[in-house]
């Protein structure tokens, strides 16, 4: 038995399918390679935005056809099937389309092609919400927490489901605990809004507290925290970020540094909010990385001027500028529109000013590195973590030939590169 695989799905649907991939092998299913080869294509659908729902309804349309075609079965997953059913019912009577509208897909897959009744366990909704970065799970992320009641104008959230749904603190404290002792060095915790942890299960956000505990497990060298907001910001969670030293770096979502831009966006927190978060979790030596939204509804030049300010003023690391996309089902639709031509334009603005403003981080940043964790070799050469995530570490030294994942490594990066032909990102070489 053959399966293909098309993910239109984001990380929550990736690190489903990274278990998807390892139940096959013990189930005796082979990933095919194309269409043709296939038995069956798992189809991960994803609600994320409107360009991306519109693509999957035109490619249901080429699935309906092909399978009627090929006889090749098609089974189709993901948050889009679950909160938009309707979008389907024009295939239901096609026996070669198969929906299977269960959140936790992975188990239920295995139980459709091997006609079995697995059932998914606690274990199994851990596993579903863990991402490897390396094949030796050294470095992992953790998604700790769905949902956000926060309203966006330009987020999902006004058209799927987004109740807030923290993985209880005990069961993920042992879970990761026992993902140390097995060897993780980094944990990165995700969430679609972390710093809202634990009000759904204990009345009161316990991010904190979950950050605590987690440091104290012997093994573990670094905490990430990923999708923090800072109008959810509260004391003990940036008391306990700035004083735990296995806390090495933060993300924390900016959009822009427009205060005009945040009020249309009914972001909860001003600029000023923001950087009196950012100013104490960088002046205590943790790295701190950010998301832009470029052509966003009456950006103008003056707008990304003002960011791109921000972040070179406050070294803050961008890792990734995400391009407006209108939908009628959101409120900043109703707002006026930048040309498709002008939201390029803007994105290729903020993305060249802030791969200039990384790389001055990033080269001012290396005289300071000075601990590396080795994830294993590949073509030839030796692959590190350091602490600010979005730089990798090289070398083709011989000496680290007998390393063990893992291992820490006590050294100075030689150069930096800012783009290297090896890795295709930018780099430290050791």
């Amino acid at each position: 038995m053959k399966l293909a695989m098309i993910s239109m799905g984001c990380i929550k649907e990736d690190a489903m399918q990274d278990c998807l991939v390892k139940k096959m092998k013990e189930y005796n299913i082979t990933r095919a390679t194309s269409l043709e080869e296939a038995d069956h294509l798992l189809y991960i659908t994803c609600a994320g935005v409107g360009d991306t729902i519109n693509k999957i309804q035109k490619e249901m349309m080429f699935f309906d056809y092909y399978t009627k075609k090929s006889n090749m079965k098609v089974i189709v997953v993901g948050c889009l099937l679950l909160q938009h059913p309707y979008l389907f019912d024009r295939y239901k009577d096609n026996p070669n389309m198969i929906f299977i509208k269960e959140k936790e897909w992975v188990l239920p897959i295995i139980n459709y092609l091997k006609d079995m009744s697995l059932e998914t366990t606690d274990i199994e909704l851990l596993y579903n919400r863990t991402y490897s970065l390396d094949k030796n799970n050294i470095c992992l992320q953790f998604m700790l927490q769905e949902g956000c009641n926060n309203k966006c104008t330009f987020c999902k959230v006004h058209y799927i489901d987004s109740k807030l749904s923290s993985v209880p603190f005990s069961l993920a404290l042992s879970y990761l605990t026992n993902l140390v002792k097995q060897g993780t060095k980094i944990i990165s915790l995700n969430g679609d809004n972390l710093t809202l942890y634990g009000i759904d299960l204990y009345g009161r956000q316990r991010l904190h507290e979950f950050i605590h505990e987690l440091s104290k497990v012997e093994g573990l060298e670094m905490i990430c925290l990923d999708e923090l907001v800072p109008g959810n910001m509260y004391k003990e969670l940036l008391d306990e970020i700035i004083t735990n030293p296995k806390v090495r770096n933060v993300g924390m979502q900016l959009e822009t540094a427009s205060n005009k831009l945040l009020k249309l966006m009914n972001r909860n927190y001003s600029i000023e909010e923001f950087d009196s978060y950012a100013k104490k979790i960088l002046e205590n030596g943790i790295y701190m990385d950010t998301i832009l939204m470029s052509g966003f509804p009456t950006e103008t030049v003056e707008d990304m001027d003002l960011t791109l300010k921000y972040l070179e003023d406050r070294k803050i690391v961008d890792q990734g500028v995400c391009e407006y996309t209108d939908f009628y089902l959101i409120p900043s639709s109703k707002l006026e529109q930048l040309s498709k031509r002008e939201k390029k334009a803007h994105t290729r603005y903020l993305v060249d000013g802030r791969n200039r403003i990384n790389y001055g981080i990033f080269q001012s940043e290396l005289g300071k590195q000075s601990k590396f964790i080795y994830k294993g070799t590949f073509q030839g050469y030796h692959y590190f973590y350091t602490e600010i995530p979005q730089v990798i570490v090289i070398s083709r030294s011989p000496k680290y030939d007998n390393l063990e994942m893992g291992t820490i490594i006590e050294t100075k990066p030689k150069c930096f590169v800012k783009h290297s032909g090896i890795t295709k990102k930018a780099t430290y070489k050791i």
